[in-house]
């Protein structure tokens, strides 16, 4: 083989291999669907898995089947992290001495965060069954298409109160 058909092979396939490569880093690169965050309001709890009736986030894209709101449900284990939000909620006779009518504004109320626990919340929502118990959820990797991911971070807070005794 002569130097100019060998020269004409090597470029032929320098070409080649850029062409190949640029096809597979720039048109066929699929969107990265990078989901590590869930929250919504409990639902349910069940041994070590939590149920929430929320939406999912995160810095990826978020599929259009998971764009709205449903039911997700996760795991935790030893070494999730919990931390929660104690609001005081005013009495009822708070409420009625300042004339609210019942009426305030969440965000207004005094809050601490603090460190929660998996027992703490269980207690809250077995105590508190018609009450709404809101969630942050965050996991350590995607949990797209992920079955049983466990949570490595909690923070949760009471939402309402329930009405006095009759």
């Amino acid at each position: 083989m002569s130097k100019r058909v060998l020269s004409f092979l090597l470029i032929t396939l320098v070409l080649l291999i850029v062409a190949v490569s640029y096809y597979f880093f720039i048109f066929s690169r699929k969107p990265q669907v990078d989901i590590n965050k869930f929250s919504g309001y409990v639902v349910s709890i069940k041994n070590t898995e939590i149920t929430l009736h929320g939406a999912f986030s995160g810095p990826g894209i978020i599929p259009e089947d998971l764009m709205f709101v449903q039911n997700f449900s996760f795991k935790t284990d030893k070494d999730t992290q919990f931390k929660k939000a104690d609001i005081r909620w005013p009495t009822w006779e708070e409420l009625a001495t300042q004339g609210t009518s019942g009426s305030f504004k969440i965000q207004d109320l005094p809050r601490t965060v603090g460190d929660g626990s998996f027992d703490d919340l269980t207690s809250l929502f077995s105590l508190n069954a018609s009450a709404s118990i809101y969630m942050e959820v965050d996991f350590s990797s995607s949990i797209y298409k992920s079955k049983n991911p466990i949570a490595s971070s909690v923070f949760y807070q009471l939402m309402g109160i329930l009405s006095p005794n009759p």
